[in-house]
């Protein structure tokens, strides 16, 4: 059981950590207010 909590949350931190470079890669122009957003 804590072994498959463990893994379905290790797939959600690297879900949303990709979230901030896609938004940056598309829109550069959009960087600080990603970060921004991300650093709360």
């Amino acid at each position: 059981m804590i072994f498959a909590a463990s893994v379905i949350a290790a797939g959600l931190a690297v879900g949303l950590a990709s979230i901030g470079p896609g938004g940056i890669a598309r829109q550069p122009e959009a960087e600080g207010k990603i970060r921004g957003e991300l650093s709360i």
